[in-house]
């Protein structure tokens, strides 16, 4: 039998969604209770792997059991395990056996925040503090990324990806009052692909250069002429298609 986790989690304490020897992250933590509750060793397959201190309002993860479960239960037995993280299962669901978390997505959608201001210890894991942005430019720049595009660039030297082309659907900039969210969709990004997108156009719009330095900059496929890396804390994994 095949099942997938529909999980949230605040990140901030994590060191990111992949099991780790001696360090607490998201799928160490979930296996080990799963594992506890089912009585079996448990090995979660993730739609993506989120980094350190990167939040997910929908990630998702399939495992696989011998035995038929009742998901209503261990969700509730999971839930309750896990009072003391800042992780929770929104919905466990039976899947077919040619279906996998990561291959069977159509479309991720990750979100950008970051807010204008002074330090707000309320916000500080959820936001990106800036003291000024230009959301009419960061747009400009924002729509130079969309479509196919080889993002050598805007990978970190880390990747493991075959391939560094992706292709980004949409990528829209929104404000409200001082806070602006970046809504980036694609099938699969490559690692910090979108923090680094999001840190160059911060520099760009910041330094009031032309919009069109992203195209130079895609075409160069080298990552030291693209811009900073933006913290992880502002990025969210907002939800998964299947």
């Amino acid at each position: 039998m095949k099942y997938l986790l529909e999980i949230a989690y605040d990140g901030a304490n994590y060191k990111g969604w992949q099991f780790q020897k001696n360090e607490r992250t998201i799928q160490g933590i979930l296996e080990e209770k799963l594992s506890v509750i089912l009585r079996d060793n448990i090995k979660l397959h993730a739609a993506g792997r989120t980094d350190t201190g990167v939040h997910a309002k929908m990630q998702c993860a399939h495992f696989e059991i011998l035995k038929e479960i009742n998901k209503e239960k261990v969700k509730y037995s999971l839930n309750s395990l896990l009072k003391n993280e800042t992780i929770i299962v929104i919905n466990i669901k039976e899947v077919d056996n040619v279906f996998h978390a990561r291959f069977s997505c159509l479309m991720k959608e990750y979100r950008y925040n970051l807010l204008i201001g002074e330090h707000d210890v309320f916000l500080n894991n959820r936001y990106w503090l800036v003291p000024k942005f230009d959301i009419e430019k960061a747009q400009e720049c924002a729509n130079y990324f969309v479509g196919n595009h080889n993002f050598s660039s805007f990978r970190d030297s880390q990747c493991q990806a075959l391939s560094p082309v992706r292709t980004i659907k949409s990528f829209k900039f929104e404000q409200k009052n001082k806070s602006i969210t970046a809504i980036i969709q694609a099938k699969s990004f490559l690692h910090h692909q979108v923090r680094i997108m999001i840190g160059t156009i911060f520099e760009i719009t910041s330094k009031k250069e032309n919009s069109s330095k992203i195209m130079l900059i895609i075409e160069q496929k080298n990552r030291k002429f693209a811009g900073l890396t933006a913290p992880a804390k502002g990025l969210f994994l907002e939800k998964i298609q299947y």
